[in-house]
């Protein structure tokens, strides 16, 4: 993880635990009920359409975007996927995943399939 992302996921639980608490103490106080978190996180459903997408997900007109001075449950905090330990992570910048075996040969029945389906344009082409 670069220190830049380092940083970001360090702010981002941050906030997390920031509005958990604001949340939680809301809910005691009695100006809030229980409700489930309302952001959507079914983001392959919202690409089927023609929709922005930015650092936040996609957006579009039927997505819920909070304001800070709303007071939601911010439900679970996020899981990094991309921090995968420091020797993992240093395993990554010494032996890219692109130079693995196993990107080669999917990198390999990619440019085969695109071959193919090439000719099968030539060939329709050329019947025409």
């Amino acid at each position: 993880m670069t220190t830049n992302e380092y940083y970001k996921w360090k702010e981002l639980a941050k906030s997390h635990n920031k509005k958990k608490i604001r949340y939680m103490q809301a809910l005691i106080d009695g100006t809030v009920s229980v409700q489930k978190n309302t952001m959507k996180r079914n983001f392959s459903s919202q690409l089927d359409s023609d929709v922005d997408v930015g650092c936040m997900g996609p957006v579009d007109s039927t997505s819920t975007v909070h304001n800070d001075e709303e007071i939601y449950d911010p439900g679970p905090l996020p899981t990094n996927v991309y921090n995968k330990g420091i020797i993992a992570n240093l395993k990554e910048v010494l032996v890219p995943l692109s130079f693995r075996e196993e990107a080669k040969t999917r990198y390999q029945i990619f440019c085969s399939r695109g071959n193919e389906s090439q000719n099968e344009e030539n060939v329709t082409k050329k019947g025409k």
